[in-house]
């Protein structure tokens, strides 16, 4: 009978990812706390909301080009 195991890649992957997203909370934290003593609590969650905003942005256009860009071959190929 054979045993189903995940793997020692698996495991290595997802501690390197664990550790990857503790690193990035703490800077986002830092970066935030930083921010909130500076500028005052009401600032520092306007600059953090509009970072959000410029991420969302740019991801968006991102995906309109990949639509755009997917459309033409859609109409090209008909």
């Amino acid at each position: 009978m054979e045993s189903e195991s995940l793997g020692a890649k698996f495991w290595v992957y997802l501690l390197g990812g664990t550790v990857l997203a503790l690193i990035g909370a703490f800077v986002l934290f830092a970066l935030f706390g930083m921010a909130w003593y500076a500028w005052g609590g009401f600032a520092a969650i306007c600059v953090g909301m509009g970072l959000l905003a410029l991420v969302a942005w740019i991801k968006d256009k991102s995906d309109q080009r990949k639509y755009e860009k997917l459309d033409a071959e859609l109409d090209a190929g008909s």
